[in-house]
C-alpha cells in the first residue's frame, strides 16, 4: 500500500474522529440525560464535518507529507503540483526537461536524468544540468503507470530520500505515459507521411511508365506495321483506278504478302504486350517465343519446382513482363544475354545478365521495380565493366484455405549500382 496515501487517510480519519468526539461532548453538555441525539442533529453535524474536511484538505495533505517525508515535505508538495500540471496543461515536449530540472533542484542532485521507454525498445532521456556526467552510484527509481513500466528517474540521492522518490515516481506515471504515447503517435504519423509520399511517387512513375509504353508501342507500330499498310493502301487505290480505266490489275499478290507481313508483325507485338500462350505453355516457352521474334540468341532457363509458379498466374505474368521489359532495353546493345529463373516452391528468383551493356534506362528500371514492388518483390540492378546484372525475386506460399497460391508481402524495392540513363 502507498505509504503517503495511508498516512493521509489516517490524518483525515483522525480529524473527523476528533470533530465527532467534539460533537458528542457538546451534546452531553446541552442534554446531560439524553440517550441518542436526534436525527437532525446527527445529519447536521455530519454535514458540518464533511464541509470542514473539504475546506482544510490541503492543510491535512501538508500535515501528512510532513509526517511521511519530514523536511522533504515542501519538495514533495511542489513536485506533486508540477506533475499535476504536466498531466493536464503542460506541453508534452516540456514535460521531460521540466521534470528533470525540478526534481534535481528539489533533491539538490548534481545530476538528474529522466528516461521514458518508447514502444520500439528505445529510450528517450533528458539530463539536468545538460552537461552533467554520471558520478558515483546514482539512485534509480522505476516509473510505472497502470502496471506497465514507462520510464526511470536517476539522480544523486541518499537512501533517506528513497521514499520521497517512490512517491514522486508514482505521481509521474501518468505524465510519462502521455509522453510515450505522444512520441509513438508522432512516429506513426511520420511513417504514414513517408508512405503517402512513396505512394504518390509510385503513382506518378506508373502514369509516366504507362504513357511511355504507349508511345513506344505507337512508335513500334508506325515503324513496323504502318509501312506495309500504306503500301497495301496504295496498291488498292491503283487497282481501283485500273478497274475504272479498264486496265489490268497489278500488284495484288505483293499487297497480300505485305498485308500478311503486317498481320504477323502485329501478332508479334501483341505477344510482347501479353502472350496468349503464357497461361497454357508457361514462362519458358513464352520467353523463348519472344526471343525467336527478335531473332537474337538469348539463353533462357526456367528450373526448379515450377508448379507453385504455374498456380500463381499473376506472379508468372509479373515475371514475364519484368524480364521482357528489361530485355527490350538491352537487346540491341548486349553482346550476350542470358535469363535464369528458379523456383523452389516457396520463392521464385530470377537473374538476367547482359554482357557489354554500359547503361540501363531509368524509365525501364522504374517500370521493373515498381511492378515487382506491387507484388511484394524486389530486385537489384548492377552495372559494371562486365555489363548488366538484374536479379531479384518474389515469395510464394501455397494458400490451401483458398485453393490458390498466395503472395507473401515482403521487403520491396530495388538497389541500383552503376549508371542508369536518365
Amino acid at each position: 500500500m502507498n505509504t503517503r496515501w495511508a498516512v493521509a487517510t489516517a490524518v483525515r480519519f483522525s480529524f473527523a474522529l476528533v470533530l465527532f468526539a467534539l460533537g458528542a461532548l457538546l451534546f452531553r453538555m446541552v442534554d446531560p440525560i439524553g440517550d441518542v441525539p436526534p436525527w437532525w442533529a446527527l445529519g447536521g453535524w455530519t454535514t458540518l464535518v464533511a464541509t470542514l474536511l473539504w475546506s482544510v484538505r490541503r492543510q491535512l495533505d501538508r500535515l501528512a507529507d510532513r509526517l511521511v517525508f519530514g523536511t522533504g515535505a515542501d519538495g514533495y508538495d511542489s513536485m506533486r503540483q508540477l506533475l499535476q500540471r504536466m498531466s493536464t496543461t503542460l506541453e508534452v515536449d516540456d514535460v521531460m526537461p521540466q521534470l528533470a530540472e525540478s526534481l534535481g533542484r528539489r533533491m539538490h542532485s548534481s545530476r538528474t536524468e529522466v528516461r521514458v521507454a518508447l514502444d520500439d525498445g528505445e529510450r528517450w532521456s533528458q539530463v539536468w544540468p545538460p552537461a552533467a556526467e554520471v558520478s558515483g552510484q546514482p539512485l534509480t527509481v522505476e516509473i510505472r503507470h497502470l502496471g506497465d513500466a514507462v520510464g526511470e528517474l536517476e539522480l544523486d540521492a541518499v537512501d533517506a530520500q528513497r521514499r520521497l522518490l517512490d512517491e514522486i515516481s508514482g505521481q509521474a506515471g501518468l505524465a510519462m505515459s502521455t509522453v510515450r504515447l505522444t512520441w509513438s503517435l508522432r512516429r506513426r504519423v511520420a511513417q504514414l507521411e513517408v508512405l503517402n509520399d512513396e505512394l504518390r511517387s509510385s503513382q506518378a512513375r506508373l502514369v509516366g511508365a504507362r504513357l511511355a509504353a504507349g508511345r513506344r508501342l505507337q512508335a513500334e507500330v508506325d515503324d513496323r506495321v504502318m509501312p506495309h499498310l500504306k503500301a497495301v493502301g496504295t496498291t488498292i487505290a491503283d487497282a481501283r483506278t485500273a478497274i475504272e480505266q479498264g486496265r489490268p490489275i497489278e500488284g495484288l499478290d505483293r499487297a497480300a504478302r505485305r498485308l500478311s507481313q503486317a498481320l504477323d508483325t502485329l501478332r508479334s507485338i501483341a505477344r510482347g504486350i501479353f502472350p496468349p500462350r503464357l497461361s497454357e505453355a508457361g514462362l519458358q516457352v513464352c520467353l523463348e517465343a519472344w526471343r525467336d521474334s527478335v531473332g537474337i540468341p538469348i539463353a533462357v532457363a526456367v528450373t526448379g519446382d515450377i508448379a507453385p509458379l504455374r498456380a500463381a498466374p499473376d506472379i508468372e505474368t509479373c515475371l514475364y513482363f519484368c524480364l521482357v521489359t528489361a530485355l527490350q532495353a538491352v537487346v540491341d546493345s548486349a553482346a550476350r544475354i542470358s535469363v535464369q529463373v528458379d523456383t523452389d516452391g516457396t520463392k521464385t528468383t530470377f537473374r538476367l545478365t547482359a554482357a557489354g551493356v554500359r547503361a540501363f534506362p531509368e524509365l525501364t528500371a522504374t517500370a521493373v521495380t515498381d511492378r515487382l514492388a506491387a507484388f511484394g518483390g524486389g530486385c537489384e540492378i548492377r552495372l559494371d565493366d562486365s555489363g548488366l546484372t538484374l536479379s531479384g525475386g518474389l515469395v510464394l506460399v501455397d494458400d490451401t484455405d483458398h485453393g490458390s497460391a498466395a503472395l507473401v508481402l515482403g521487403t520491396s524495392g530495388a538497389k541500383l549500382h552503376g549508371r542508369v540513363d536518365r
